[in-house]
């Protein structure tokens, strides 16, 4: 399976691996190129096979191999097609959280701000999906953008705002990913400090 995107990224997914190629941008006129995912139903049960949280966790993977804070998101429009902006595709912030920067590249907030100048139609009705349940921060800015959905890869190192994600009207789906989980026990571990420093804990 080929996709047209801006920088090579390989992901295994439950049908195999897929590896997404950079190509020339080719940009609609509401500059948003449709890269579009397959549709499906949203349970637990497929959701670590969805590229869009394939893509979230190939972020936070990321995150963890260059010594930050393994938590990606990425953000798909109401139409299955992964929001891009001009230069970039919008897996993850795309400034992965580092240890001594981590409050300005709070992932969820990169990815919508990746996703560039859209109109507000644009983010309603989008899914966010995040390896970690969302901090206030990240819970407030999707709400504040009216994503419709958001799926987390794992809330038992951590839980957010995922009740008020709800009361506001908001679905959230839990994937419950080992991978996820053991990626944030790791750096916990390994950086309880940094990682206090980022939720505000002493």
């Amino acid at each position: 399976m080929r996709l047209p995107i801006y920088r090579d990224f390989t992901t295994s997914t439950g049908f195999g691996t897929a590896r997404l190629e950079l190509a020339k941008p080719k940009l609609c006129s509401s500059g948003v190129l449709p890269l579009t995912i397959h549709q499906h139903t949203f349970t637990r049960s497929n959701m670590e096979s969805d590229i869009g949280f394939q893509a979230a966790l190939e972020e936070a993977r990321k995150g963890a191999a260059e010594g930050g804070v393994p938590i990606g998101a990425c953000l798909v429009g109401a139409d299955g097609k992964i929001l891009v902006g001009a230069t970039e595709v919008v897996m993850g912030s795309g400034l992965i959280d580092t240890l001594h920067d981590a409050k300005k590249h709070k992932a969820e907030i990169g990815a919508l701000e990746n996703a560039g100048r859209l109109p507000a139609t644009a983010y309603q009705g989008a899914t966010m999906y995040t390896t970690l349940s969302p901090c206030d921060m990240c819970t407030g800015a999707c709400i504040l953008y009216k994503v419709k959905r958001v799926v987390l890869g794992e809330n038992k190192t951590f839980v957010g705002g995922e009740d008020y994600l709800k009361q506001r009207g908001i679905e959230v789906v839990n994937v419950n990913s080992a991978e996820c989980e053991d990626l944030m026990k790791k750096f916990i571990n390994e950086h309880p400090e940094e990682w206090n420093e980022d939720i505000g804990e002493q």
